[in-house]
């Protein structure tokens, strides 16, 4: 277990931390799509669904900026340890590099919100994205005889165009899926599991709470306030998959076992920026996490799949961008086809998985244009990759990526703990 040492940006943590807040929250808190609106796009009464903006919740921009920029001089000033300043600087850059983002959102400015997006987080790759056509090629032919012609022939047009030779992409390298058992649990069946595996961990002074407004639609934490969020009976009953109590196990190992391990263990670090995270440690966070709930579940397919597919036909990575109809539509159909052919309400799953997915792609834009997208959630599934074929090289190193929360495929990372003696190189 990790012990508590004397902290070498005790006074700039604290600082950091009484203003701090991840940009995944921020855009949620003041963006959002109501259940309204999800009624008229499933009723056709709208060609696309429209977001709308929670002004309650946007923070002064002007205000934010200056407090980020005068916290940057301050560091740039002091005589602190050399590394400490670096990874202070890289933090509140990135930070405040989120803000004409945010700007964008308020402004209901799609292109701009959409630039800035890929700035900070990417945007799909053309390897990724023709392993993906290879995987969905091999789906099309394993479901031939399927009564879902449409939808089959929808993703055919796509992907039997794209030319998959040549990949070194395998999923090959994946545990086999578990069977995830049949006992169906709702919201407070999973918050007890929950707590059992924060006990387990010796965690203390972090909370599980439960969504009872129907508001949140995923599993999440958020460190600043150590708490584990867990969706509505609603939201838990409109996920792609049944949601049993050998999955609910399998979410916690990812949110408890690795996101609030690595927050609590790095609160205890020489670098307590180390439980709200490193700049730019979000694809390795979401990696590792993915790749722990692996080991639990086992996997047909690399974590963030299906997303990273709906980002890529977004944007047009076959040569046509989409709106959040024509991507909805596509992705329902790959949800059809992967789920198995005697599925209860598999309509209803795959419709409602596939809105899940589209919301989550397209929030922070007003919804109605073609191939605005938030890219963050490449990451999730490049991670994910890079993660399993990190540890596949170095198993060893698999205790040391839970010192906190850093990328252990970002060097700069790497050589910054092991410059601070916490961890050692790798």
């Amino acid at each position: 277990m990790t012990k508590n040492v004397e902290a070498l940006d005790e006074v700039w943590f604290k600082k950091l931390h009484d203003f701090y807040q991840n940009d995944d929250i921020r855009i949620n808190s003041f963006c959002k799509i109501s259940e309204t609106e999800r009624r008229r796009f499933f009723e056709n009464d709208v060609e696309n669904p429209q977001f709308s903006l929670c002004p309650a919740n946007i923070l002064s921009f002007d205000e934010y900026q200056s407090h980020v920029l005068s916290f940057l001089e301050e560091v740039a000033n002091s005589n602190a340890n050399s590394v400490v300043k670096s990874v202070y600087k890289a933090k509140l850059e990135r930070n405040l590099a989120f803000v004409p983002m945010y700007k964008a959102v308020y402004e209901c400015d799609d292109k701009a919100f959409h630039k800035h997006s890929v700035l900070q987080y990417g945007k799909p790759k053309k390897v990724y994205f023709t392993y993906i056509a290879k995987r969905i090629k091999e789906l099309l032919k394993a479901t031939l005889d399927t009564k879902y012609t449409t939808e089959h022939k929808r993703l055919s047009k796509i992907f039997s165009k794209i030319d998959t030779k040549n990949l070194t992409i395998s999923n090959e390298i994946l545990p086999p899926a578990e069977d995830m058992g049949e006992t169906v649990i709702g919201a407070k069946e999973a918050e007890v599991i929950f707590k059992e595996v924060l006990d387990r961990y010796d965690i203390n002074g972090w909370q599980v709470v439960v969504d009872k407004e129907g508001k949140r639609r995923n599993f999440a934490i958020n460190p600043t306030i150590k708490e584990i969020y867990i969706p509505s009976d609603r939201a838990l009953s409109r996920r792609l998959h049944v949601f049993t109590e050998k999955r609910a196990r399998a979410v916690a190992e990812h949110e408890i076992g690795v996101h609030v391990l690595r927050a609590s263990n790095g609160s205890k670090q020489s670098l307590k920026l180390l439980s709200l995270g490193l700049a730019h440690s979000i694809a390795g966070e979401e990696g590792l996490a993915s790749y722990v709930q692996q080991q639990s579940e086992g996997a047909n397919e690399f974590y963030g799949f299906d997303r990273y597919m709906a980002i890529s036909l977004a944007m047009g990575l076959d040569g046509h961008t989409r709106d959040f109809r024509s991507v909805f539509e596509l992705i329902e159909a790959y949800y059809l086809l992967t789920l198995p052919a005697d599925s209860e309400n598999i309509r209803s799953s795959a419709r409602n998985a596939a809105w899940a997915t589209c919301v989550r792609i397209f929030r922070g834009s007003t919804g109605l244009n073609n191939g605005q997208v938030y890219t963050r959630d490449i990451i999730y599934f490049e991670g994910n990759i890079n993660v399993w074929n990190l540890l596949i090289d170095k198993p060893h190193i698999f205790e040391s990526l839970f010192v906190g929360k850093f990328d252990p495929l970002n060097k700069d990372h790497v050589d910054a703990l092991c410059e601070l003696e916490i961890i050692k190189p790798f």
